[in-house]
């Protein structure tokens, strides 16, 4: 059974500010909706013997990079600093690809993932990469590509608004799953969510465990389900056709 994956450790920042439009990569996104960055991370890539080749690096696991879109090439967006590359491509073939990979600066192959599809955003990429060879310094561990529309509308779901003191985290889990971590250091706020694009109905009761923490279901049969878990806030559904959160008993937000 493969780990739960954790991307990020503080996780992305999420500042109050429009998504930057890009050009239109029409072989993902629809005309006018391509994002001009994306951001990917890594998690559990193992590095090979360090002396073959002689100038592997240790993986950069769990850290955010941003990858900005060619200026000449709208299905192409890339990271090239740090002594790292990281590119991902959504191609035009027969059927449609998406290709992520990683690399050291000298062309060394640390990840890489071909998917036979135009993939969604939170996608878990897998590496191909299983053993070491000549290019090959690392093997293993899992990949995302985010470009924050999926948390935007969480947030939104919450009654949160973005800020620059809020951070976004990505957990996979071992179906591919994702759950989502907002953090805000100023007061505290620490918000796992379970995000499933799958439709359900509305079931169950939502009630504390003996710890006061919250592990509901909410459902809906016309939207992703998400699944809360958090210390901070109190969050509890109507059993008809609203859920409510807040930062103290008594103090309802809705939704």
């Amino acid at each position: 059974m493969r780990k739960l994956g954790t991307i990020g450790n503080m996780g992305q920042p999420m500042p109050d500010i429009p998504i930057d439009p890009g050009n239109d990569c029409l072989a993902r996104f629809a005309a006018g909706k391509t994002p001009k960055y994306l951001y990917a991370r890594f998690s559990q890539v193992v590095r090979c013997d360090p002396h073959t080749p002689p100038v592997c690096h240790t993986p950069p696991n769990d850290i955010v990079f941003k990858l900005t879109q060619d200026d000449h090439l709208p299905c192409v967006f890339m990271y090239n600093q740090s002594g790292w590359i990281v590119t991902l491509y959504f191609a035009f073939d027969a059927p449609p690809v998406t290709y992520l990979q990683l690399q050291d600066a000298l062309g060394y192959l640390y990840f890489s993932d071909f998917v036979p599809t135009p993939v969604d955003e939170g996608y878990v990429f897998h590496n191909d990469l299983q053993w070491c060879g000549e290019i090959e310094c690392a093997h293993g561990g899992i990949g995302i590509v985010t470009w924050t529309d999926h948390a935007t509308e969480i947030l939104t779901s919450l009654n949160m608004a973005k800020a620059n003191d809020l951070f976004m985290g990505l957990h996979p889990t071992d179906n591919d799953r994702l759950v989502y971590k907002f953090c805000k250091l100023k007061d505290a706020t620490n918000i796992k969510i379970l995000y499933d694009p799958r439709n359900y109905e509305v079931t169950g009761t939502l009630v504390p465990d003996v710890t006061g923490t919250y592990n509901p279901r909410i459902s809906y049969n016309d939207k992703p389900s998400y699944e809360i878990t958090t210390t901070q806030w109190f969050i509890w559904w109507d059993g008809i056709d609203t859920w409510n959160i807040s930062t103290a008993p008594g103090i309802q937000g809705t939704n």
